[in-house]
């Protein structure tokens, strides 16, 4: 009866094209930096082509735009840049939710997982958990393991292989790997979370940090500038100024106690997984009764 599709790149792309096929109502789903992603993604092809590829992803973008009976954006940066693009009444913001029973501090595992890798209760741990590429400025995170060199970190999701496509890595440097299960686990054996992407939409790695109660270092990119109010309940900054913010919110146990006082009930009230499902089932509701 819908044709649903996540992202506005490629999959909308062809969900638009079947979905008149077939004449059934599309709801197309942003997922992430849809919109940012094709200005970044057509300057990394070759100068030749980069022109010829940002027209022809734009123009089969606005068509799937035009052609959806509804499009979910999944944050606020995404709604806000939509409407630069095409201005319209059909986008409508549903976050990504979080599993808050599963996300959420863990005193147990803080303990063990320190135990694991031998870190002393006096240690600072600083935590990464993402991709290892352009995107998240994985050069910039190597250079800041160096520059803050006194404090631990823990790089998890990438590979040592994919590190060392970005640079060298430090001798305080904990790289974990692919964690699937247990995040949170690693989360709350840290002590303070850095994001230094150079775009982003809604960051799920961030909704998790906030989650389990860590301050957070983010620059100011998607979601991240909406949702981190400055020195009260996270830090926006730009990502040289990471080294100096960490040494900050280490030193300042007043400022680090007010942001962790803030960050999980910011996400209880906004990222509620149940909550949004039930906005993404009245949409599917609305749209199939508008074909009737």
């Amino acid at each position: 009866d819908i044709l649903y599709s996540k992202q506005l790149m490629s999959p909308s792309i062809v969900a638009y094209f079947i979905s008149k096929i077939l004449r059934i109502p599309l709801i197309a789903h942003t997922a992430g930096p849809d919109i940012q992603s094709i200005e970044f993604m057509s300057s990394n092809v070759p100068s030749i082509f980069s022109k010829i590829y940002y027209i022809i992803f734009s123009w089969l973008r606005l068509h799937v735009l035009k052609y959806s009976s509804a499009i979910i954006c999944n944050c606020k940066a995404d709604f806000v840049a939509l409407q630069e693009i095409y201005k319209n009444n059909k986008s409508v913001i549903i976050y990504n939710g979080l599993n808050l029973n599963k996300f959420k501090f863990k005193g147990k595992a803080r303990n063990d997982i320190r135990d694991k890798y031998n870190i002393k209760d006096s240690e600072t741990v600083v935590i990464y958990t993402g991709q290892a590429n352009k995107q998240k400025q994985t050069d910039r995170l190597l250079e800041i393991t160096k520059i803050n060199s006194k404090f631990k970190f823990f790089i998890v999701g990438p590979k040592v292989e994919d590190l060392l496509d970005f640079g060298t890595i430090n001798k305080n440097v904990i790289v974990t790997g692919p964690i699937y299960r247990n995040i949170e686990d690693y989360l709350s054996a840290a002590d303070i979370f850095i994001l230094p992407s150079k775009y982003e939409g809604l960051s799920n790695s961030l909704l998790e940090a906030l989650s389990v109660g860590l301050p957070v270092i983010a620059t100011p990119v998607g979601e991240a500038k909406y949702i981190i109010d400055h020195k009260k309940n996270g830090i926006l900054s730009k990502v040289e100024k990471f080294p100096v913010w960490l040494d900050k919110l280490v030193k300042n146990d007043a400022l680090r106690n007010t942001i962790k006082n803030k960050t999980r009930k910011m996400v209880e009230n906004k990222f509620n997984w149940s909550q949004n499902a039930r906005k993404m089932s009245k949409l599917f509701k609305r749209v199939k009764t508008m074909q009737k």
